[in-house]
């Protein structure tokens, strides 16, 4: 069997230089190009050691975890012993997701196959083994595939920092739901000043009255002469300017809550001086939260003191 190792060397380059680069991108961590390249060109060079005497020595669990540290040290350097575990151990994980995958993949392709004298063969496309053009087409997809998931996580652990619990208490009511800080909402009564929340009307429908449901979904309503909203309420409620997104100007009707209860962590804000506004429309698409806060509450500009 002829062995082309400069060949085998070059794949395992590239390889590892995009093992490299996502380590870099999950960590946040801003690395030139010729350390990555360099620190490629060191975790490639194991493969050679392989096919020398020391292949003994480099099979070793203690060798891999040297040379593993060798090739951190390399790309990211050293500037404090947690950060540094911490970048060894993303750099693992990075590996055996990619590694993983990559069996997965080649699993979930593979075809028939049957054990002869305790070998496995496989009869598919690819061969008995990984061949050249499964992993230099399969491995590039699978590292823009976990790219993009782990960007996704991300993004999704953003989102579910800025979602707080909202209790709302109105007259013998309680309104439990979960908040998102939108730091571009600006929705505030034009006379009085007063920051709107807004509450998704389809989620606590059923824990208002049939009649104030109905002047939600037309706010325009109030201004004819209708059947009047029960007497507790009827001194509750405003009519807010509005405009959504696409949408013409157009009113909100919101009501004031005796109080607002914010938790974010393990800080609790209690706010009076807000209106909750109903909202017909589905706030979030994978209903990961059902009311917008307004960020004046969450600063103590809209009377919020934390709660003893």
């Amino acid at each position: 069997m002829t062995l082309y190792l400069d060949v085998i060397w070059l794949l395992n380059f590239c390889i590892d230089l995009l093992l490299l680069q996502l380590t870099a991108f999950v960590l946040k961590r801003q690395v030139s190009i010729w350390r990555l390249l360099l620190g490629a060109f060191v975790a490639s060079v194991f493969i050679l050691f392989l096919f020398t005497p020391f292949s003994v020595i480099m099979y070793s669990p203690l060798a891999k975890l040297g040379y593993s540290i060798l090739i951190v040290l390399t790309v990211f350097g050293y500037k404090r012993f947690r950060a540094f575990v911490q970048v060894l151990f993303m750099f693992y994980f990075v590996t055996f997701v990619i590694g993983g995958g990559m069996f997965a993949l080649h699993y979930f392709m593979q075809g028939s196959g049957a054990i002869l004298n305790g070998i496995a063969t496989h009869a598919t496309p690819f061969g008995d083994v990984f061949s050249w053009a499964f992993v230099i087409i399969g491995f590039p997809c699978l590292w823009l595939f976990s790219k993009q998931r782990i960007h996704h996580i991300k993004a999704k652990k953003i989102r579910y920092d800025q979602v707080v619990s909202v209790e709302i208490q109105v007259a013998d009511t309680r309104i439990e739901a979960k908040g998102f800080i939108d730091s571009g909402n600006h929705l505030q009564d034009p006379i009085t000043k007063t920051p709107v929340m807004i509450l998704q009307l389809a989620s606590f429908s059923d824990q208002f009255p049939e009649l104030l449901v109905q002047r939600a979904k037309d706010p325009e309503g109030l201004f004819e002469e209708e059947e009047p909203l029960p007497s507790d309420w009827e001194h509750r409620i405003r009519l807010i300017p509005f405009r959504g997104v696409g949408q013409k100007h157009s009113f909100l009707l919101a009501f004031k809550p005796d109080e607002v209860k914010i938790t974010q962590k393990q800080d609790t804000y209690v706010c009076r001086k807000v209106f909750v506004g109903l909202n017909e429309d589905r706030l979030s698409a994978e209903d990961e939260f059902n009311a917008i806060v307004h960020p004046k509450l969450m600063t103590g500009k809209a009377s919020a003191q934390p709660a003893s």
